[in-house]
């Protein structure tokens, strides 16, 4: 939902509810759910590799989780657009 659409929405129910800001803040915390984004390139540059960098810590983040929780040995290459590389390696 657009964010002047959410606040309108709010405000609304902000008075029709007789100023009650509990209802303000459930109703906020309802419509601020996860997105899901379609797949594609990311055509801003810099967003893209602001995207790049979070993901590459969170996907080694979970090779990590893996390797501690399940005991098993994993090796992570990552080559960025620019071909720098990114490892990760279990160890023992």
């Amino acid at each position: 939902m657009p964010k002047k659409k959410l606040a309108m929405n709010l405000l609304s129910g902000f008075k029709q509810f007789g100023g009650s800001l509990d209802w303000v803040f459930v109703q906020w915390e309802e419509n601020m759910t996860r997105q899901k984004i379609e797949i594609k390139r990311i055509v801003n540059t810099a967003a893209r590799q602001v995207t790049f960098s979070k993901r590459r810590r969170g996907l080694f983040k979970k090779a990590h989780e893996l390797s501690t929780l399940c005991d098993a040995e994993i090796a992570l290459l990552v080559f960025s657009a620019t071909g720098k590389l990114f490892e990760y390696s279990s160890t023992r």
